[in-house]
């Protein structure tokens, strides 16, 4: 007698045949992203790329348990709301990333804050909390001289969310594709009538 997790296995071993064709580029964004710098510098590159697993992971539990996948009008609605996510989140992401992450040369990066300390204030009035790079030299580089930790810690915080707020994204859309096709029921080609 079959039970909901042998369902679960099947679902993930169709998920791992979608993955030979989707995961060599969903499966490395992370790891490509990190390459190129694009990844949140806090935490640290390796957490992140296991915390973003585990979320994809767990996404995927979810969309099984949740997802009816035989009824295809929720099904394309899951999909279509998925992706408008994954892009409004990582077009956000991409902004703030551009905004508050700074990587001097010859360091490593790091996160600008929302709001100025007072002694920011009181050197440059003017353009805090959007400092630029000659504004972050005289202080050599040293974020919390300019931004409070609060608000520092506010900021990689949101760029983590967003990060995931991506990946839950994409998995989303994927597993709901996944379980409408392996819960589709294929009708059998019409025989061919002889003219």
């Amino acid at each position: 007698m079959a039970t909901g997790l042998d369902q679960f296995h099947r679902y993930l071993r169709e998920i791992r045949k979608v993955a030979g064709w989707v995961l060599p580029t969903a499966g490395v964004t992370p790891v490509i992203a990190s390459l190129v710098g694009l990844n949140p510098p806090w935490p640290n590159r390796i957490p992140l790329t296991v915390a973003t697993a585990g979320v994809v992971l767990f996404t995927l539990v979810a969309v099984f348990q949740f997802l009816d996948g035989r009824e295809k009008t929720r099904v394309d609605r899951a999909i279509r709301r998925s992706l408008v996510c994954a892009i409004a989140i990582s077009v956000a992401y991409l902004t703030l990333f551009a905004l508050l992450v700074f990587e001097p040369k010859n360091g490593t990066a790091f996160v600008k804050g929302f709001e100025c300390t007072r002694e920011a204030l009181q050197l440059f009035r003017d353009s805090c909390p959007w400092l630029d790079e000659q504004q972050l030299r005289t202080v050599e580089y040293e974020e919390t001289v300019l931004w409070t930790a609060r608000s520092i810690f506010m900021a990689r915080v949101l760029l983590v969310l967003m990060w995931c707020g991506t990946f839950i994204a994409l998995a989303t859309c994927m597993g709901a594709f996944v379980r409408h096709q392996a819960q589709r029921q294929l009708r059998p080609p019409a025989a061919q009538t002889p003219a």
